[in-house]
């Protein structure tokens, strides 16, 4: 997706605001999911991600480096190009999940997006506000969280994170205009090339 130059400052605004509200919060955020076995198990998102990326490191075609901050997770991968880094934000009613490209340690574009509005059933079930035509429900907050991102997330990077890509960054009067940034082979047809600013391989050599 394309970020205009105004954008750039309203999404710099949201994420400070965003990771503002989660800051404020206790460290670890708790949530009571029901089973049918166990009716209140009480468990934290620091606990969901950590036990996922273990589980699931090697299905990563680049390792996945975790760095935790007060607000966040970031993500980046190990012999692949330091411009693009997977966050992760999670309050007590969604959950952030993009893939953000920075470029000349500027915030560039969100080139990928899985976020999940969480809300729960009279049953006590969960699900994801925001699908409006597959509104699957699960047990627990942790399998709506994989299930709708965590997962989502790996097989686009498992399916862009490759030599024979190369990481475009687009632009057009960077002053006021737009910014914006794609993952396609290097000698791609792409009206994108118009307004190419520079091509950095996806793996480093």
């Amino acid at each position: 997706m394309g970020i205009q130059r105004h954008e750039l400052a309203h999404r710099s605004r949201h994420t400070a605001i965003l990771t503002l509200a989660i800051s404020s919060q206790k460290e670890t955020i708790m949530y009571q999911s029901i089973s049918d076995s166990q009716p209140f198990t009480v468990i934290t998102f620091d606990d969901t991600l950590n036990r996922w990326f273990e589980m699931n490191r090697g299905r990563f075609n680049y390792n996945p480096v975790v760095e935790k901050t007060d607000s966040s997770y970031i993500v980046r991968f190990t012999g692949c190009c330091n411009h693009i880094e997977w966050q992760i934000w999670l309050s007590e009613t969604d959950m952030r999940s993009w893939i953000l490209v920075t470029y000349n340690e500027t915030f560039w574009d969100i080139i990928f997006d899985s976020d999940i509005g969480i809300s729960r059933t009279v049953d006590g079930q969960y699900y994801c506000n925001l699908c409006i035509y597959d509104t699957q429900c699960y047990n627990c907050i942790e399998d709506l969280l994989i299930a709708h991102a965590l997962d989502p997330t790996l097989e686009w990077l498992n399916e862009h994170l490759i030599p024979e890509n190369y990481l475009w960054i687009c632009g057009q009067d960077l002053s006021g205009g737009w910014t914006k940034a794609r993952i396609l082979p290097k000698d791609a047809k792409s009206r994108d090339r118009e307004y190419l600013l520079d091509l950095i391989p996806i793996v480093e050599s």
